[in-house]
């Protein structure tokens, strides 16, 4: 159903439904409108985009609120647009619902090599050979997540691809959940197979077309320039600042993980083809069965107490909104005994979350600009809350007077600082070693290449050059560790901006080996290039080893029955004499 005939429909309801209902509606507008405006002024949000969909109360809200600059006048709508990150991901699954339909000798338990004719070759042999879209999808690999690479984009979408095998394991394969983008590269190259098209393409022809999501777009080298395009922003003390286009090049790498950039107009498209389930205008798009095998939970979350991971529980909040489990590109929760299903996004300058219940056919979608810091994830939180409570007829926990003070609270839960360099500061003093002997092309098979130089910039310093970022070196009071700031304009908000400064802090600490004999650093350990590892950067670097244990054992065994058969053939020979 597209969105003027499904329209329609709600209005046909609606004129049916008696006046005091009709009434009734707009109350629940005008008060959740009223506490949107007021979380929003506490959270310091300026630009938001919602939408509302209850099929059982036949009620629609979709609605854009504050204006597209911080100091500017132009109001925003339904129709403005921001990007939602993360979120793209459940739209990627149900792509791959949709081709798997087509596709009926490859399952989502079919191996990712045997999908692509191919051998990939990843950290381990038996990861290599059974790696599948459930494992990267519900985000199980065990793999690091190599955090920086599609920010700093330090090489091709190719070489990602042939570099997933020097991945670092931080934790076992299919034992727990750890974030990681970069293995949708592999989904990129499984759809351009089961599809004949690429990721682009595929999504536009078989899920934005359909809907009629004619204003939804990919945020990449092709930067919007559409003047209902909301730029995302970032904060330097206190004063917000916008970030333009070549912040987001990198996103190209990981398309199916992170860049769609969507309306309140067309996530209630999206929103209205998941309560009914998979069809749109009256035709069916997706079977029901294929979509509710997406929402099937696949791997916990953990319970490391963070709410990012795990959800607000109790007592953190008076009725926990819980994130239990990883699906196929959702997570599985619960909010007042009603199971759910949610995906959210944070990428520079962009918040988003979106929880749908399939079973109270009711959806809340929220975006905004700004940083991913714990009170705006608080405020996304209470938000789909506020959106569920209307609609369920439950009593929220919160009002307009109480708003801002729940926020608070639940910030406070939020709040986590990284001490690990508590006590590490800048000096402003030379280090006691001679700079150009930090000076050098370090390798690193996973991440790539960082090139530090001495003076390059005419002053005496030290740079460091990682794909399409530029650090200057500051040294500090550890000895041969330097923190790292941006220079320029390029992705200057990963060290500068307020929220980026206080929780990743970014920092190279060099060393030399015993079998370096002319006094120069050959090592350089970047701390805040991941979340779960720290990688080292090496001259004269040796590719890591390749567990083939498999490979090695199958050739054991193989050398171990010729040579059985040899000795039973020569035993043979001697009785025959």
């Amino acid at each position: 159903m597209d969105y003027t005939s499904a329209t329609l429909a709600l209005m046909a309801i609606l004129v049916a439904t008696p006046v005091i209902a009709q009434d009734s509606f707009q109350n629940k507008k005008y008060e959740l409108d009223r506490i949107v405006t007021e979380i929003m002024r506490c959270a310091d949000i300026h630009s938001l985009s919602l939408a509302i969909v209850s099929l059982d109360k036949s009620f629609l809200h979709v609605k854009g609120y504050g204006t597209y600059e911080s100091s500017g006048k132009r109001q925003l709508d339904h129709t403005s647009t921001f990007c939602i990150g993360g979120a793209t991901q459940a739209f990627t699954a149900v792509l791959l619902a949709r081709l798997l339909e087509h596709n009926q000798n490859v399952t989502w338990n079919t191996p990712i090599q045997d999908i692509l004719g191919r051998r990939i070759v990843l950290p381990e042999y038996y990861m290599s050979q059974h790696l599948n879209l459930k494992d990267i999808l519900a985000m199980r690999s065990g793999l690091a997540g190599m955090d920086i690479v599609p920010v700093a984009k330090p090489y091709s979408a190719e070489k990602l691809v042939s570099n997933l095998r020097y991945t670092p394991r931080v934790a076992g394969f299919r034992d727990k959940f750890v974030y990681n983008e970069v293995l949708f590269s592999l989904i990129n190259d499984v759809v351009k197979v089961l599809g004949g098209g690429s990721w682009h393409d595929l999504i536009k022809e078989h899920i934005l077309t359909p809907l009629n999501m004619t204003s939804t777009i990919v945020l990449g080298p092709q930067y919007p320039t559409d003047r209902n395009f909301v730029k995302g922003h970032v904060y330097y003390n206190k004063t917000s600042f916008t970030l333009e286009k070549d912040n987001y090049s990198g996103l190209e790498l990981v398309a199916s993980a992170a860049s769609l950039c969507t309306t309140a107009e067309d996530m209630y498209k999206w929103l209205l083809f998941l309560l009914n389930n998979g069809q749109t205008d009256n035709k069916v798009l997706i079977r029901k069965d294929a979509l509710e095998a997406t929402y099937m939970a696949i791997q916990s979350r953990g319970l490391d107490g963070d709410p990012v991971t795990q959800g607000y529980r109790q007592p953190q909040i008076p009725v926990s909104y819980s994130r239990d489990y990883n699906s196929l590109g959702w997570i599985n929760g619960y909010y007042r005994g009603y199971s759910f299903v949610s995906q959210d996004g944070s990428i520079p300058g962009y918040q988003s979350l979106t929880t749908v219940l399939p079973s109270s056919k009711l959806a809340v979608y929220i975006a905004f600009t700004g940083d991913p810091d714990g009170k705006r994830f608080a405020a996304k939180v209470l938000l789909n809350i506020l959106g569920i409570d209307t609609f369920l007829e439950s009593k929220s926990f919160f009002n307009l007077s109480s708003a801002c003070s729940v926020l608070d609270r639940l910030y406070m839960t939020t709040l986590k600082r990284d001490d690990r360099f508590k006590d590490i500061r800048r000096t402003g003093n030379s280090p006691p070693q001679a700079l150009e002997d930090y000076a050098g092309l370090f390798k690193n098979y996973a991440y790539g290449d960082v090139h530090v130089k001495f003076n390059d910039t005419g002053d005496n310093a030290l740079t460091l050059q990682y794909g399409i970022a530029l650090y200057r070196l500051e040294p500090t009071n550890k000895e041969n560790t330097f923190q790292l700031f941006v220079q320029g304009r390029i992705l200057n908000y990963i060290t500068n901006a307020e929220w980026y400064k206080d929780n990743q802090r970014t920092f190279a600490e060099f060393s030399s080996d015993s079998e370096n004999d002319d006094q120069k650093f050959n090592t350089v350990a970047i701390h805040g290039f991941d979340k779960h590892h720290v990688p080292e950067f090496k001259i004269n670097a040796r590719p890591p080893h390749y567990d083939d244990s498999a490979d090695y054992s199958r050739c054991s065994a193989s050398i171990l029955v010729a040579w059985q058969w040899s000795i039973l053939f020569l035993c043979s020979l001697v009785c025959i004499r």
